[in-house]
């Protein structure tokens, strides 16, 4: 798992949000004009929104085990809440409580990928 991969997954999420909002308008385009063209390019559109989804889904299944594999309990739940869940850092230090900050959280994860020379000329969390 490198912290590219789990920098890519929110924006996999974020594209298929939109597509799907795409869908839905498509959909309602399709209800009151009924135009053939329409109906295609909804039918296109769920394709693509079908195909991407099953990728998130891998993607998810495929870091959240490698996740898994993380000993560190605080490192771990991080990365999950963050990269996985979208929370904030600052959403990450309040739910793990015990009067993390947004600042340790950052630096606990950090250090994991430093650490493991993962994250080799990525940049910062």
């Amino acid at each position: 798992m490198t912290l590219q991969a789990l920098r890519e997954y929110p924006s996999l999420k974020a594209e298929i949000q939109r597509l799907s909002r795409r869908l839905n308008e498509l959909r309602l385009e399709l209800a009151e004009e009924q135009s053939e063209e329409t109906a295609k390019a909804i039918s296109k559109l769920y394709i693509e929104v079908d195909n991407l989804h099953r990728a998130q889904l891998m993607k998810e299944l495929e870091l959240t085990k490698q996740i898994k594999q993380i000993d560190d309990a605080q490192v771990r739940l991080s990365i999950q809440l963050h990269y996985i869940d979208g929370f904030t850092w600052n959403e990450v230090a309040d739910e793990i409580g015990g009067g993390n900050t947004e600042a340790a959280c950052k630096q606990y994860v950090s250090r994991y990928f430093k650490t493991r020379h993962t994250c080799h000329g990525i940049g910062k969390i």
